[in-house]
């Protein structure tokens, strides 16, 4: 520290912890030009200020963290989402393109789905469905249905909606 001194020319330094519960997030330095003596008021008035900006800190990682997590989380989301839409057949005489946007809103991962699949008598099945919600029961929802509704198109060999009266 003795640099430290040299350095800035201060002649009077107040060095605090900044504690949030158990965690030492680091220390506030206060420093004067001149050398002084502290009084209990500014020893209070320091300690008070100290523990504000702890405070101030906590709430500041808290906030980065909880960012983070819905980042990660939507991230997630959109993989999961991603996995569970899969490319479509391409028959030669029909071009099927599909485009997936996802949620703007963080880890809003639902029940909205596309499939297109071939059926038994090589016919091109496309679908559009929603099951409510927008949460992780809504998607493995959407992934079981997508899935009964596949085989039950597969089986049935009747209109759509034959086979969703047997879906």
């Amino acid at each position: 520290m003795a640099t430290v001194y040299e350095r800035t020319g201060r002649a009077a330094w107040a060095v605090l912890p900044l504690h949030a519960g158990d965690r030492l997030l680091g220390s506030l330095v206060v420093s004067w030009a001149r050398p002084r003596t502290f009084t209990d008021d500014e020893r209070e008035l320091l300690a008070a200020f100290a523990a504000q900006t702890a405070q101030a800190l906590d709430r500041i990682q808290s906030l980065q963290a909880e960012r983070l997590r819905a980042q990660e989380a939507r991230r997630l989301a959109e993989m999961l989402q991603r996995s569970l839409l899969t490319s479509p057949p391409q028959p030669s005489d029909v071009r099927v393109a599909v485009r997936y946007a996802p949620a703007a809103e963080e880890a809003a991962i639902g029940g909205d789905w596309y499939d297109a699949f071939s059926v038994a008598d090589g016919g091109l099945c496309l679908v559009i469905g929603d099951c409510v919600g927008h949460d992780r029961q809504a998607a493995a929802a959407m992934a079981t249905m997508r899935n009964l509704l596949r085989a039950t198109a597969y089986a049935v060999e009747e209109p759509p909606a034959a086979v969703l009266r047997a879906l």
